[in-house]
This record gives C-alpha cells, structure tokens and sequence, in this order.
C-alpha cells in the first residue's frame, strides 16, 4: 500500500458508486414496483458485492478485519502528519478523514436503503407463525438440500442419531433446483419440497432484503472470492426467490418445535454443537 492519501480515491469510487446504484434502483422500484423489481432486477444489486471486493483488493486486504486496519493505519499516519503541517495549508490528509467519514455514511444509507424495501414486501409470516407451543400443522411437502452447513450435519450423523435425530431438508425452491443441488452437494439427507411455503410461513421464515443484501453478507461472499472459493451458481432456467430466508428447526416426536433458529443473513447458520447442547439437554 502507499502513502495513506492513496485511500481517498478508492474510498470516493465505493462511495458514488453505491449512492448511484441506490438511486437506480429507488427509481425502478418506484415505476415497476417492489416484486417486479425482486423479480428481474435485483441481480443490479451484486454491483454491491464487487465493490466491497474491489475495495478490498484496492487496499491490499482479504478481510474486512484488514481493511479495518489499512483504513486505521491510514487515519493515524494522516492526523500525525496533519500536526506537522501549516494551519494555513489545507492538509490533503484531512480529505482522508472526509472520505472514511462518507464511507460509513455511503453503507449505513445501503443498509437504510434496504430496509425501506423491506417495508415494501408483503410478509404475512407472522400471523401464522407457531409458538413454541403449537403442533406443527399438517402440510404436505414434496419429497425430492447452505452447502457447507449441511456437510458439517452430515459429519455428525452418528451423533445425530445416538439422540435419535433425524435430518431433513426442505426446500421451497423448483424441484428441478433442488435436485441439481442434491447433485452438487451429494447430500445425504432427505429432501422435500415447499413450494407454496406454507412450513416457511408457519415458522416465521420471512422474506428480506436487508437479510440478504446487507453489509455483512456482502462482506462475507466478497472474502470468499478473495479467497478463491467457489460461490453457488443459479440452475439456468430456474426461478430462485433470493430474498427468502431459512433456518433450523428442531421438532420433539409429537411435532413441537423445540429448538429454533431463524437464519439472520443468508450466509447464518446455527453451529452442529450448538444443536447437539439443545438435544442433550432436552
């Protein structure tokens, strides 16, 4: 990295370009509405992604944790000289000051931004969605499953199933998506399908932008790039809705939910000790 002035310019190119995109996409939500726009225009949101990711890579840093500290460094080198310097000279270092200043406004206007979508969607999950007293209803799902989650499931079956646990998934994605992923993934476990998404409702599985496209998402899958790992690819011809969320849900023998753990971003998953604690103490 070189002189800490050098942040400035790869600060302001994050900064336009998120104000730009939120503006593009206030106006095409305005003329063709929220679902429209979840439907066939919100691929414009990765643009998000690849700026993280090129900031990033623009610093020297894989992490955000080392970005943190490039932008750190810089701010201290900057005030330190600014001390040296003349009153009467406008230090350049104090536009470094500015510029990490709009940075941070730049994401908090995102993360704003998508909430204001999310007040747009039309959830209706939380009034159907169970207690941890209710009897799961009776749905029918179709039987036909985040890939790293369901390995680290997979490779504690045995102590799954010495508390006489068993894994499904269900998915409320085509039937020919989830069998692709089945494919992938060579997942061991059960698969069935809810289409209609009447488990997903009933358990409070709501749909989100903020959840999805928020900060630390897009922070998450731009150090997975920079670390060269493979993210999951859309099945041509499929119709995936992005925006629902999941999550773990443990049920006793009589179909009460016991355990519940609602996914916050789509990259949240609940740890497999986590879910052992719950079904040893239970």
């Amino acid at each position: 990295m070189g002189a800490d002035s050098n942040l400035i310019p790869f600060l302001t190119t994050f900064i336009a370009s998120t104000n730009e995109l939120i503006k593009n996409a206030r106006e095409i939500v305005k003329r063709k509405g929220i679902e429209a726009f979840a439907k066939s225009d919100m691929g414009m949101f990765l643009a998000m992604l690849f700026s993280y990711k090129s900031l990033f890579e623009s610093t020297d840093a894989r992490t955000e944790e080392e970005f943190s500290r490039v932008l750190q460094k810089g701010l201290q080198a900057s005030r330190g000289n600014s001390s040296k310097r003349s009153s009467e000279v406008t230090p350049a270092i104090m536009d470094l000051d500015d510029a990490v200043e709009e940075f941070f406004k730049a994401e908090i206007s995102w993360e704003e931004f998508l909430l204001t979508l999310d007040h747009l969607l039309k959830n209706v999950v939380n009034e159907s969605a169970l207690s941890v007293t209710e009897k799961i209803r009776e749905i029918n799902l179709e039987s036909l499953s985040d890939a790293n989650h369901v390995a680290a499931a997979e490779a504690a079956i045995p102590q799954l199933t010495a508390h006489q646990c068993q894994v499904i998934i269900v998915s409320f994605g085509e039937r020919r998506g989830a069998q692709v992923w089945q494919q992938e993934t060579k997942c061991q476990f059960p698969i069935y399908l809810d289409q209609d998404r009447k488990l997903y409702s009933s358990l409070g599985m709501k749909r989100s932008f903020s959840n999805v496209w928020g900060k630390q998402d897009l922070v998450y899958y731009s150090e997975q790039m920079l670390q060269n790992r493979t993210l999951p690819q859309p099945v041509q011809d499929v119709v995936d809705d992005a925006l629902q969320m999941g999550g773990d849900i443990i049920f006793d023998q009589r179909g009460y939910p016991g355990f519940t753990y609602l996914s916050k971003s789509s990259s949240d998953r609940p740890t497999v000790s986590s879910v052992m604690s719950y079904l040893q103490s239970s």
